[in-house]
């Protein structure tokens, strides 16, 4: 019996271990979208360290209930970039929406590898788009990140976490 459960144990991790493999490197981060949606609790998939290099989206990190905006900044001409923070899953991302075609953008935290995501496509720059995550031990140790829109044309604007 306890050999049986092992198994089912072993084959859930295995099945969240691949799922988070094959999440793209701008992921769609729509709020309450994505398989670990369910009424009540957040089901993540990762936590801290374990989401480095892991979209958000796809292993419920960005659901709306869970997720504080640590800094945000808007251009005069619409776009919105933002740093994210999943409480549940102690990760870091950047969010950005009213994107341009060949836009890109990033998450930059001191000791880390930067995060970037795009150049963004006509057909993703309707929406939101989130960087893969970097796993931190809690909202202090994400002083100094920084989401830094990175425009086809134009100088780099960011929100810095102050």
């Amino acid at each position: 019996m306890a050999g049986a459960v092992l198994a089912v144990v072993a084959g859930a991790g295995a099945g969240v271990k691949a799922l988070a493999e094959r999440a793209p490197l701008a992921a769609a981060s729509e709020p309450d979208a994505g398989p670990w949606r369910q009424d009540g609790p957040l089901v993540h998939g990762c936590t801290g360290p374990g989401c480095d290099g892991l979209a958000p989206g796809a292993l419920g990190c960005d659901r709306a209930d869970a997720v504080v905006t640590l800094a945000e900044h808007r251009t005069e001409e619409g776009r919105r970039v933002q740093v994210r923070y999943g409480r549940d899953c102690r990760a870091l991302w950047a969010r950005a929406s009213g994107l341009r075609a060949g836009d890109r953008f990033a998450l930059r935290l001191p000791g880390a590898p930067a995060r970037t995501a795009g150049p963004v496509g006509e057909e993703e720059a309707a929406g939101y788009l989130a960087t893969l995550m970097t796993g931190v031990s809690g909202p202090d140790a994400a002083a100094g990140a920084t989401a830094c829109l990175l425009p086809v044309h134009g100088p780099e604007e960011c929100a810095p976490v102050r």
